[in-house]
């Protein structure tokens, strides 16, 4: 199993996109780091995964981009729309500073995504 990790960017987000069916059957499980304000990219990237059975993840706490201080607009968006597709899962990304305590509340919130640890 492959791990491409992408940061989100709309030209990455649309080649996520338009080789969501060859991830899939290659067993490629994306990992996207979302960096920009706007979530649409990406709401539509997951979609297409879903559409071909695909898997990814996405990191939750952005260590880089627009979202790096406050990831609850990703989260938000994986709760409202990809809470029942088994797929897509939340990445939870271990930074320097962050203690244990903050790494297993991060973990408690996304519980229901089957959070994975990225480090």
């Amino acid at each position: 199993m492959y791990h491409p990790y992408f940061r989100g960017k709309q030209f990455e987000l649309i080649a996520i996109r338009e080789t969501a069916g060859l991830m899939a059957a290659a067993g490629f499980v994306p990992i996207i780091e979302p960096v920009r304000e706007a979530l649409k990219g990406l709401e539509r990237a997951l979609n297409e995964i879903c559409s071909a059975s695909g898997e990814a993840i996405v990191i939750v706490n952005p260590f880089h981009g627009d979202h790096a201080e406050d990831g609850d607009n990703i989260s938000a968006l994986l709760e409202n729309g990809f809470l029942d597709k088994k797929g897509i899962t939340a990445g939870i990304l271990l930074k320097n500073d962050m203690d244990t305590a903050a790494a297993l509340e991060c973990f408690e919130k996304h519980k229901a995504h089957s959070p994975t640890f990225i480090h």
